[in-house]
Order: C-alpha cells, then sequence, then structure tokens
C-alpha cells in the first residue's frame, strides 16, 4: 500500500500499564492472525505501480519473521493529506519480491511511549530494485499516519509484510473491487497485476468513492488503463461533491446497490467473481456488512452484497 490506515488502530492510549502492553501484543496477533487466514482463502498522481515479478528470480528483501528497517529517501506532499513517501529497501538493488496483495507492518514507538504503534500500508510503485513506496492519507490525530507524514530524508521505519490475499492468474473470470478514499491503495497491487499479465483473462470492474473528484488518487492511471484496455478494466468513480465542469462524469453521492449491481457481470457469471472491499468502517457495514473482531476478521457478510445474493466466499474484506 502506501495506504490508509484501513483497520481500527492496534493499539490504545492507556498509559505506560502493562495492561496496555498487552493490549498492543494481542492487537498485533491478531492481525497476523486474520492475515493467514487470508493466505488460506485463497490526486491524481501517475506512478507507476505493483507489477507481476517471478518469484524464483527475486532477492528476498523482508525474512519470514520480524522486522525490517527501510530508510525514507524522499517524500511530498500530492494533495492536501496524502504524501508519496520513498523508502530505500536495505540490501541495495533488491527487490522487495512482495507479491498482490501484500502491506507491509508497520511499527514505531512515539517519543515518551514503551507502547508501539502497529499499521499497515500498501506498497504502490512497481517492484523496482532497491525502493519502495507509499502514498499515504493523514488522518486527524492519527498515530501512524502522523508519524509517517513527519518523517524525514534519512530516518527509518520498522515493516514487516503481511500477506493478505492471494492472486493468481485466471483464478476467478471477474474482480469487482470496491473502494473509498485511500482504501483504493490495496488494489493497485492487483489491478496493475492483472492488467499487465497478457496471459490473465480476469476482467476487472472498480468502483472508487471519494469526497470530491479532487480527492481521487491515482485517477489518471486508471483513466488510462480503462482507455487502453475498455473489454477488461472498466472504472465508476462515485463523489460526494463535484465541480460543475466534471457533472455527468462521476457519480454523485455515496455508493447504491445499483452502482454495485451495474458493476458487476452478469449475474451468471457471479459463481466465478470475487468482490474485493476496503474504505472507511461505515463504507464496508454498508455495502458488505462490518468486520469483526475490532477489525481483525472478516465478519459476517450484510449490506448490500448480501442483499443482491452474494455469499461469503464470494467476497474479501480489507
Amino acid at each position: 500500500m502506501a495506504s490508509v490506515a484501513r483497520r481500527y488502530p492496534i493499539t490504545a492510549v492507556l498509559g505506560t500499564s502493562a495492561f496496555g502492553l498487552s493490549l498492543a501484543y494481542y492487537g498485533y496477533s491478531r492481525y497476523q492472525s486474520a492475515a493467514s487466514q487470508h493466505r488460506s482463502y485463497g490526486r491524481n498522481g501517475n506512478f507507476t505501480i505493483s507489477s507481476v515479478a517471478e518469484p524464483d528470480r527475486l532477492k528476498t528483501t523482508f525474512p519470514g519473521s520480524g522486522f525490517t528497517t527501510l530508510t525514507l529517501e524522499e517524500s511530498h506532499m500530492i494533495s492536501h493529506n496524502v504524501k508519496m513517501l520513498r523508502f530505500k529497501l536495505p540490501d541495495g538493488d533488491a527487490q522487495s519480491g512482495l507479491s498482490p496483495i501484500t502491506s507491509l507492518l508497520t511499527r514505531h514507538t512515539a517519543e515518551g511511549a514503551w507502547i508501539p504503534t502497529f499499521r499497515p500500508y500498501t506498497p504502490i510503485d512497481k517492484d523496482e530494485p532497491g525502493h519502495i513506496s507509499f502514498l499515504v492519507k493523514r488522518y486527524p490525530n492519527g498515530k501512524g499516519s502522523g508519524h509517517l507524514h513527519s518523517l524525514k530524508p534519512g530516518d527509518t521505519l520498522s515493516a514487516r509484510p503481511i500477506h493478505e490475499f492471494d492472486y493468481k492468474p485466471n483464478q476467478h473470470s471477474n474482480l469487482t473491487i470496491v473502494a473509498g478514499g485511500a482504501g483504493i491503495t490495496p488494489f493497485v497491487q492487483i489491478i496493475r497485476a492483472v492488467l499487465s499479465n497478457p496471459a490473465d483473462r480476469t476482467n476487472i470492474s472498480l468502483v472508487y468513492a471519494n469526497s470530491t473528484d479532487g480527492d481521487i488518487l491515482l485517477k489518471s492511471e486508471f483513466d488510462e488503463l480503462a482507455s487502453k484496455q475498455p473489454d477488461r478494466f472498466k472504472v465508476n468513480y462515485v463523489v460526494s461533491e463535484t465541480s460543475s465542469s466534471n457533472d455527468g462524469t462521476f457519480y454523485k453521492g455515496r455508493i447504491t446497490r445499483q452502482i454495485i449491481e451495474q458493476a458487476m457481470p452478469a449475474r451468471r457469471d457471479w459463481n466465478n467473481t470475487k468482490v474485493l472491499i476496503c474504505g472507511p468502517p461505515p463504507m464496508i457495514a454498508a455495502v458488505a456488512g462490518a468486520k469483526g473482531g475490532f477489525g481483525w476478521t472478516q465478519g459476517s457478510l450484510g449490506g448490500m452484497l448480501r442483499e443482491i445474493g452474494l455469499d461469503s466466499k464470494q467476497v474479501q474484506k480489507f
């Protein structure tokens, strides 16, 4: 990702208590467990994004356990609250070797605190030698996003990979992706992976919701993909507010059942369709039902996706 801090915070500020430290470890452990379950199942910037790479030709940057230290090389704001951060990998020109969809769980301890804060972010750049990049939206009082936005070149960040969803070419004939705001970042990897692989014939339909048209991340990338591969990639933008010059280009308001159904393939193809969703918790709850376990588990399927007849095996919440 580069990413939104998608799940509920892993730690709460509980002072210097043993209970607080236990809660931090509990949250981290639940996140690890949830990611393992996922493995078993299967503004307008123009950044290049994760590409598919053959695992056997990659050097391993991240170990199977433990955290790796990344060093910030450069960063800059791309909107009023989103920053691009580019980190150097520790092993020179080695590639990250991360496959879609893999996030990095970051860890830092604030000054004066002894309880660490963990947050997941998903890299967005292609698997370029020696570097890894993120788009990070800053939230008011956000411990993770605030920390990343405060980093200066030369500062370090501890991170370890969390593989969240196994992408296999042609495993599904259709992917329907529903994203809200910075919740797009987990899916950038898989969109580029699918559409850059000539042997993969999976079709993708993206429903991407934002407050305004100016908040849409990577819009030029998505528009270019839709223009070059119109039979395989379709994008539907939903905005609460838009400029008059863009009226008619977007759905206005919130994501609705009708928008979801129009983005889905023909009903006869639903058995081979996977729906992926990430965004603010209220949006996830409305579209697919709330996540469970304080955000660590999938929870029951609900909302619009249940109403139109999908089952839990066809939906993955991030």
